[in-house]
């Protein structure tokens, strides 16, 4: 691992989690025992019992109340060799099996070791693979399969940014003829935000498709902002789910890998693959991959409920401070008075500080006194009392500053080659991008491979062995090199210690992470047959010194995560996403959130005003914030009264949600009149239903079961209604161990509280 690796951090929801535990025989009549093939192996946990072949391959799983047998056939491959004969078996303490096999690449008969480990792992089994070769070092896709051998009824589910196949076909041709040159950026953009947005938590029918893990790999997509591609998946599980049965498995990738890029297809017959592209194979260096099979009732909810449990450290905020910053937001360098009535009113929470005032990017926080002064990017001047002073007077209104930081991108006017007077060091040689970054942080650069798509170089009109460009003349870094990350380490002490009443920072432009640095050698990645170094892995190598810098001083870190990968945000609060105007994009953003605040980006009041309500449910629904209309807002919405009127509308429904995490019991909430969508939410009063898009009823009745839901007297339940001043109570029923809501809405919405009553003797 390059990465450290923390002990698991305490499960929470101690309380809810007896309940999940509740697996109600169904009524199928699929049940058999399993029957052991000849000469097999068993790993078997109370939970599920898999049944491994000689040659190392599942072969049959039983899981379940009524252990169902299913027909299950695994593999690892990697693509271009194969697998010798005579497969060694070895016991291993505590149930598991050990199989160590011979791969022989094609092309030259070179051989190495695959070692297969099956472990029974309380309720799941862990299936870790081992690829050693002591020849010189290569790259092949490894390949992790799963061919779940039935169909009849079968759905799948990952965590994907939109499902449906037609939309994705769509977007991958115009992101295909943008990589070729045949149109140009908006044209993928604008369609990417004018698409309906689509239910991510529905399964649908196993289908012919290719996801990407984060983002499309950059040697096969172009696309600058990857979240305008729709088959994004944002944790690398996939859930196939048998709902006569009420049963389901998930196959899961350990986040705690040194995963680069990663794909996921999956076929009508239930085969899923995941594709790990770009590792670095030979030298003698053991590679080590881990997935979990995993057992479960046939929910989604229950695989996100193992996934939360198993690797808590990357879906918990790191500072529950962070929910402090949960509503609607800005991304404004305006310093003149605001209104605190009216924002209160719309559930403003938070501004990004679009922070033009620093010298330029990547110098954010200049090593200068308190009271000195410098010249802004945005043309005036300030310093760090008055950066402070904003912070504190936002403080008094009851809101909260995150300063602008990117670790991805450098300067302005960046020349190439290097300037002939950048050579002279002084004190002051932080003022001069282009003195700073080729006498202090010449390693970072980033340049564009000789090999590389003529697109790549778009921005600047770069060429191969250049830098690739981005906004304003900056450059792309590589927060890896120690010179670049000791200086943004250094800003970010900076910011602790010289904006005391700031809450923290929010990390822009995570795009570039799907870049290899081909100057630096990771010891991991193996790019076009050469080593580099990954971004997504420099990126976790510096939140390991920067996350805990940052939480040791109670301040909190934001990300704006266009890729979309939840090792990403191991030491990251709370998400701002730039491109929640894009469906898949509000997915994937809220799917990465579920137990932190997600912030979303609302373009300008168009996107609200041609469907208000549609708009505010989708964020209520999904558990996430649009921006405010806020004065100096850049490139998104600004002041427009009749926008505003719609905010303040839906702005108790907005403040309800505050401090939700998601409720990942299986069966938990389901509309029993098919009428509209519903979501369930814990807060820290209770818990919250947003019930969205009714239709065609001013009632819609919603079941919540399992425990606490069987003692409705412990709750005031009551639901607010977008524009009404006053709550209304909702009427209930508790039959055969569900609390059935009868939901009144009005303009197809409400959201329900579930308050808890602090009196405990009840009736």
């Amino acid at each position: 691992m390059v990465r450290t690796i923390r002990d698991n951090a305490l499960i929470t929801f101690s309380a809810l989690i007896i309940f999940q535990a509740l697996w109600p025989t169904p009524n199928g009549a699929d049940a058999n025992p399993i029957q052991e093939h000849q000469g097999s192996h068993i790993i078997e946990t109370p939970a599920i019992k898999a049944q491994v072949s000689q040659n190392g391959q599942i072969t049959c799983l039983t899981f379940g109340p009524d252990k169902y047998s299913r027909d299950i056939t695994t593999s690892t491959n990697i693509a271009g060799c194969n697998e010798e004969p005579n497969v060694q078996y070895q016991s291993l303490p505590g149930g598991a099996g050990r199989f160590t096999k011979t791969l022989c690449r094609l092309q030259d008969q070179r051989k190495f070791t695959l070692i297969e480990n099956f472990t029974p792992d309380n309720d799941s089994i862990r299936w870790e693979i081992e690829i050693i070769d002591y020849n010189s070092p290569w790259s092949a896709p490894i390949e992790t399969t799963l061919h779940y051998g039935r169909s009849g009824d079968l759905l799948f589910w990952t965590a994907w940014g939109d499902p449906r196949r037609d939309h994705i076909e769509k977007m991958m041709t115009l992101a295909r003829q943008l990589t070729t040159g045949k149109i140009g950026y908006d044209p993928l953009v604008d369609t990417a935000a004018q698409v309906p947005w689509a239910d991510p938590l529905e399964p649908q029918k196993p289908q012919d498709a290719l996801f990407y893990y984060g983002a499309p790999p950059i040697t096969e997509l172009w696309v600058p902002y990857a979240p305008f591609i729709p088959n994004t998946i944002c944790m690398p599980l996939v859930t196939l789910l048998e709902p006569e049965n009420d049963v389901g498995v998930t196959v899961v990738l350990s986040p705690e890998d040194d995963l680069l890029d990663l794909t996921l297809s999956t076929t009508t017959d239930g085969t899923i693959t995941f594709k790990r592209l770009c590792h670095r194979i030979g030298n003698g260096k053991k590679m080590r991959f881990t997935a979990h099979i995993v057992p479960h009732q046939a929910d989604w909810r229950s695989a996100l409920a193992w996934m939360t449990r198993r690797y808590p450290r990357f879906f918990e905020p790191p500072n529950p401070k962070a929910h402090r910053l949960a509503g609607t937001c800005a991304y404004s360098n305006h310093d003149a008075n605001v209104d605190p009535g009216k924002l209160n009113a719309m559930a403003f929470a938070v501004n990004w500080r679009a922070s033009f005032d620093f010298p330029y990017m990547g110098m954010f926080l200049p090593p200068v006194s308190d009271d000195d002064q410098w010249q802004g990017f945005g043309g005036r001047r300030t310093s760090f009392a008055e950066m402070d002073d904003y912070a504190r007077r936002m403080n008094v209104m009851g809101f909260h500053v995150l300063e602008y930081f990117n670790v991805t991108e450098f300067g302005t006017n960046i020349k190439y080659p290097p300037p002939p007077d950048v050579a002279a060091d002084s004190p002051d040689v932080w003022k001069n991008p282009n003195a700073f970054l080729y006498t202090k942080l010449k390693g970072a650069i980033v340049t564009i491979p000789e090999w590389h798509l003529p697109q790549a170089a778009q921005w600047g009109q770069a060429e191969p062995g250049h830098p690739y460009y981005t906004w304003e003349g900056a450059i792309v870094t590589d927060c890896g090199d120690p010179d670049y990350r000791k200086f943004l380490l250094e800003q970010a002490a900076r910011h602790i210690d010289k904006l005391p009443h700031s809450a923290g920072l929010a990390i822009d432009r995570l795009d570039w992470l799907r870049l290899y640095n081909t100057a630096r050698d990771d010891g991991v990645s193996w790019f076009h047959d050469r080593p580099a170094a990954s971004l997504l892995l420099s990126w976790c190598n510096l939140m390991e010194e920067l996350g805990p810098l940052m939480h040791r001083s109670d301040k909190v870190i934001f990300a704006n995560e266009h890729v979309k990968r939840i090792e990403l945000l191991e030491h990251i609060d709370g998400i701002f996403d730039e491109h929640t105007y894009c469906p898949g994009s509000l997915n994937t953003a809220a799917l990465l959130g579920l137990f932190k605040p997600v912030l979303g980006w609302t373009k300008d009041s168009s996107e609200v005003l041609s469907d208000p309500d549609a708009f505010f449910q989708e964020y209520l629904y999904m558990g996430a914030f649009p921006t405010a209309p806020f004065p100096g807002n850049n490139h998104c919405i600004g002041p427009d009264p009749n926008a505003e009127e719609h905010y303040v509308r839906y702005g108790p429904l907005l403040k309800a949600i505050r401090g939700k995490r998601w409720v990942l019991l299986p069966h938990v909430i389901k509309v029993l009149s098919n009428n509209a969508r519903a979501n369930l939410f814990k807060v820290p009063q209770g818990f919250v239903v947003p019930v969205v898009f009714a239709k065609n009823a001013e009632i819609v009745s919603v079941a919540l079961r399992g425990n606490p839901f069987g003692k409705p007297l412990i709750y005031h339940i009551d639901a607010l209604h977008p524009g009404k001043a006053d709550s209304v109570v909702v009427k209930y029923d508790y039959v055969q161990e569900q609390l059935i809501l009868h939901v009144p809405t009005d303009r197809g919405c409400a959201l329900v509280r579930l308050i808890e009553k602090q009196d405990d003797s009840h009736e």
